[in-house]
């Protein structure tokens, strides 16, 4: 376990995940704050294009806060690494020291100068301490590890959003475009209709009243 621990942090690993999430965080706010600058009001309306780009900028919010937890948490898991690597290396640098001539014990790291019952009570502490830390690291990237998911399963159903919108976009303009023929060719049958109407009160054939309009 301490080994393990050590070359993660010496490694630099904690520190490279953490710059990842600010990468991956801050993404995510700027993609916030292009489309709230981008996103015009409109009336939300059920599965339409405005509601969905809404719901996916909800989305894309929340995945950002949890994002930002999961810094917190990599950050915690960090911090206890290292109480935990000190408490582990503090009690092996008191086991491995020896009784002088007058009967202490002389410890290098941190450098004490301790009693036999002394040196015992501080092991103790340490192998407490080591237990403590050891349970909270664990919460932790468990915690770490949950936030992570959901921060995924958050992008993901963004994506899915942006999918559908593109695609309830392209509809809302098939649908305007078939109302738009739909109003021409009203509006042609009734000027027709009216030319053909006006040519029969005035007794005139309506291909010559009309000449030029229908």
């Amino acid at each position: 376990m301490a080994g393990d621990n050590r070359s993660l942090v010496d490694s630099g690993y904690y520190q490279g995940l953490q710059r990842f999430e600010f990468f991956i965080v801050g993404v995510s706010l700027a993609q916030c704050a292009y489309v709230g600058y981008t996103l015009h009001p409109e009336k939300l309306t059920f599965l339409s294009a405005y509601t969905i780009e809404v719901v996916s900028l909800a989305l894309l919010i929340f995945s950002a806060g949890v994002g930002l937890k999961r810094i917190e948490s990599l950050v915690q898991t960090s911090r206890l690494n290292g109480q935990l690597l000190d408490a582990i290396e503090k009690r092996g640098a008191v086991m491995a020291s020896k009784h002088n001539s007058v009967g202490l014990i002389v410890v290098k790291y941190p450098g004490r100068l301790l009693t036999g019952d002394a040196a015992a009570n501080w092991i103790r502490e340490l192998n407490d301490k080591i237990q403590v830390l050891d349970h909270m690291i664990e919460k932790e990237t468990t915690r770490a590890e949950s936030l992570y998911k959901w921060r995924n399963r958050l992008l993901l159903i963004r994506f899915c959003g942006l999918v559908c919108r593109k695609f309830s976009r392209r509809t809302s303009i098939r649908t305007d475009s078939v109302r738009v023929r739909e109003t021409q060719s009203t509006r042609f049958a009734l000027t027709a209709e009216d030319c053909h109407n006006r040519a029969k009160a005035s007794h005139v054939a309506p291909w010559i009243s009309c000449n030029g309009i229908c």
